[in-house]
């Protein structure tokens, strides 16, 4: 099979090692979601040589890099940051025995009531 404009990233390659000429590395995604992206002349000029540095389309290096961004921002707002003060604080009240205050408790004792366990 002739390439014509390098890597086919519409392709379904379903057996990659069929007499086609491509390797693992040409197998790629099954579907194909769209999304266009308006830049200015030089930030497409940016992208089209880092991607060229990297030996890759455009399109295949600023989805690496936005991949690799989103990750980093879901990874980084995942997590929880104390201080050490709010961690003793937080892990003293871990610690501490658990007591409901009045309210809980009328709720609890009346769940009790009404709740029959099979």
């Amino acid at each position: 099979m002739r390439r014509k404009y390098g890597k086919m990233p519409y392709l379904q390659i379903l057996n990659p090692r069929e007499n086609m000429g491509l390797g693992p590395e040409d197998t790629v995604m099954a579907t194909a979601a769209r999304f266009d992206l308006k830049l200015d002349k030089d930030d497409k000029e940016l992208f089209s040589e880092a991607a060229s540095l990297m030996g890759t389309t455009m399109a295949g290096f600023v989805r690496a890099a936005a991949k690799e961004k989103a990750r980093s921002v879901i990874d980084q707002e995942s997590r929880v940051t104390l201080s050490r003060r709010d961690f003793r604080s937080f892990s003293a009240a871990l610690d501490q025995a658990f007591a409901p205050n009045e309210p809980l408790q009328e709720a609890l004792d009346s769940a009790r009531q009404t709740v029959r366990r099979a």
